[in-house]
């Protein structure tokens, strides 16, 4: 997921976030994390299959390793 995509899928579940406001996003399976300006210290995870985009969980941006296997143990409650 580039940036555009995920600020064009937050603003169309009433976020407002421009491209601009995100630092780095990934997708992986149907799930993606997100840092943007208004919370830098935090990498936000949401659902893309969740209609409101409610973030589901959040990790201090220092620890956070942005490699598949981290990011799945994210989603799976491991970490």
């Amino acid at each position: 997921m580039i940036k555009a995509d995920a600020a064009q899928w937050l603003g169309n579940r009433g976020h407002m976030i421009d491209t601009s406001d995100i630092i780095k996003c990934k997708e992986i399976g149907s799930y993606f994390f997100v840092i943007t300006k208004e919370y830098p210290e935090e990498v936000e995870l949401y659902d893309l299959n969740d209609m409101y985009a409610e973030c589901i969980d959040c990790f201090p941006v220092k620890s956070f390793k942005w490699n598949k296997d981290f990011m799945r143990k994210c989603i799976t409650g491991e970490i």
